[in-house]
C-alpha cells in the first residue's frame, strides 16, 4: 500500500472517530495534505541536466586537447578539425568554421585562463524543430529535422550547458534556450518549438540550409552511382566545379578514396 493510500484511510478512521477525539481528525487532515503535497512534488519531471560527462576517450565525440606545447597550435588543429566536418557537407567552409571557432571562444578562454586542463569536443546532432500555432501546446502543424554540430567545452570531466553550442550546417546558433540545449547534452538531438509569425521564416532559412546539404550529398552518390556504371563525367565535372575542397569532402564521406582516381 502506497503512502497516499494508507494516509487516506488514516483520515477515514478518524473521521468516524470525530466525536471521541477531535485532535486526531485534526491530525489526520494534516497528513491528508501533506499527502497531497508531496505526491504533487513527486509528479514533477526531474530537473534537467546542467551537464554531461566526458571523456577524451569518447568515441562518440571528436576529441581536440591542447598538446602542452603552445596555443596557437592547440587552435589551428582545433580549426582544421572543425572545417573537417563542414567539409563533409559544402566546399569552401571557412566561413562556417571561422563561425564555430567564435561561438565557443569565451569558454575556451576561460578554460585557458582557469588554468585547469580542457578539451573541446563536437559531434554530429540532429535538431528537430515543431512548428505551432500561438498557444497550441501539443502537437504542432509541421515538423523540419535537420543535421547540426554539437560544440562544447570541458573541464574538470564534464561539459557544461554554458560551454555547449549547437549550430546548423552554416555555423550559425539554431537558436535553443538553455533549457532546450540541457535537455539535448545526454541525446543525440536536440528540439526546440517555433510559434508564432516569426516561426515561418526561422524554417524557411533552415530548409533551405538543410536542402542545400541534401542536394551535395546527393550530387556526391548520383556521381559515384554513373562512375561505378563506367561514366566518368559526372564525377569529373564534380571535381572541376567544386573548387579544390571538393577532394577534402569527398575524403571525409568515403575514407578509402585511394581505390579511385580520376585523370584530367
Amino acid at each position: 500500500m502506497d503512502f497516499a493510500s494508507l494516509t487516506s484511510g488514516l483520515t477515514a478512521t478518524s473521521s468516524t472517530s470525530s466525536a471521541s477525539s477531535t485532535s486526531k481528525t485534526a491530525g489526520s487532515t494534516d497528513a491528508s495534505r501533506s499527502s497531497t503535497t508531496a505526491s504533487g512534488a513527486a509528479s514533477k519531471p526531474s530537473a534537467l541536466p546542467t551537464s554531461r560527462p566526458a571523456a577524451v576517450t569518447d568515441p562518440g565525440y571528436i576529441t581536440v586537447e591542447p598538446d602542452g606545447r603552445d596555443d596557437v597550435t592547440f587552435r589551428d588543429r582545433l580549426l582544421q578539425a572543425i572545417k573537417g566536418f563542414f567539409d563533409t557537407f559544402q566546399a569552401n567552409s571557412e566561413e562556417q568554421t571561422q563561425r564555430a571557432l567564435a561561438s565557443i571562444e569565451d569558454s575556451v578562454s576561460a578554460a585557458e585562463q582557469g588554468g585547469e586542463p580542457f578539451f573541446v569536443q563536437f559531434r554530429v546532432t540532429s535538431i528537430e524543430v515543431t512548428l505551432a500555432e500561438e498557444g497550441d501546446q501539443g502537437g504542432g502543424f509541421a515538423s523540419i529535422r535537420q543535421l547540426g554540430l554539437e560544440i562544447g567545452v570541458a573541464r574538470g570531466g564534464k561539459v557544461e550547458a554554458a560551454d555547449t553550442r549547437v549550430l546548423d550546417l552554416a555555423g550559425q546558433s539554431v537558436g535553443l534556450t538553455a533549457d532546450q540545449i540541457r535537455a539535448g547534452l545526454g541525446k543525440p538531438n536536440f528540439e526546440r518549438r517555433d510559434t508564432g509569425t516569426q516561426s515561418s521564416e526561422r524554417a524557411a532559412k533552415r530548409l533551405e540550409a538543410a536542402q542545400a546539404s541534401l542536394d551535395r550529398v546527393t550530387q556526391v552518390q548520383d556521381a559515384l552511382k554513373a562512375y561505378r556504371g563506367g561514366d566518368i563525367g559526372p564525377l569529373q565535372k564534380f571535381f572541376e566545379t567544386s573548387g579544390s575542397n571538393a577532394l577534402g569532402s569527398l575524403s571525409s564521406l568515403f575514407p578509402s578514396r585511394g581505390a579511385f582516381s580520376i585523370d584530367a
